[in-house]
């Protein structure tokens, strides 16, 4: 399943949709560990095709938008990343954030390691992402909380569990 996603974001980026490629991409990230597999990277042809493909969606896009969608797609559970590559509307599986906090359940995840001091490698490492994918989603959190510095991330997050406002 994971491959065929991953195939899917090949053959999309290769029809100029780099944004698409990107949360496919992503989507195949978080699907390899779900059935206790790992993308089969040993394999040249296919590190070759996925590498040809980050790279064609990065120039189509930006690093920042590649980045972004890359994130959408690794937010994605196994029912909505399918619906998404079948091009499908899926009903909401997760709840949607609350009023209470903007933040999607893997950014409240990100937030809380940013106020435990964790630098974006660490968080990449805890969560078993990419650094990049790291950078990306807190470059993503700040600009969506209005912030310009980890610090004040950190405070926010603490805040938000010392109230219960998550």
């Amino acid at each position: 399943m994971a491959l065929q996603v991953e195939r899917l974001a090949w053959i999309t980026c290769t029809a100029g949709e780099g944004e698409r490629a990107a949360v496919l991409l992503g989507a195949a990230h978080q699907i390899w560990p779900l059935f206790g597999g790992q993308s089969p990277f040993g394999s040249l042809h296919h590190l070759a095709a996925r590498e040809a493909c980050e790279r064609q969606a990065r120039h189509c896009l930006s690093d920042r938008a590649f980045q972004a969608a890359f994130g959408h797609g690794t937010e994605l559970d196994l029912a909505q990343a399918i619906a998404y590559a079948l091009g499908e509307k899926p009903a909401p599986s997760t709840p949607a954030p609350t009023a209470k906090t903007p933040l999607t359940k893997r950014e409240q995840q990100v937030a809380e390691l940013v106020a435990e001091g964790l630098s974006n490698k660490d968080i990449a490492a805890r969560l078993v992402i990419a650094q990049r994918t790291a950078e990306g989603h807190v470059e993503h959190i700040l600009t969506k909380l209005g912030f310009t510095k980890r610090t004040q991330l950190a405070a926010w997050a603490t805040e938000q569990r010392e109230t219960g406002d998550r």
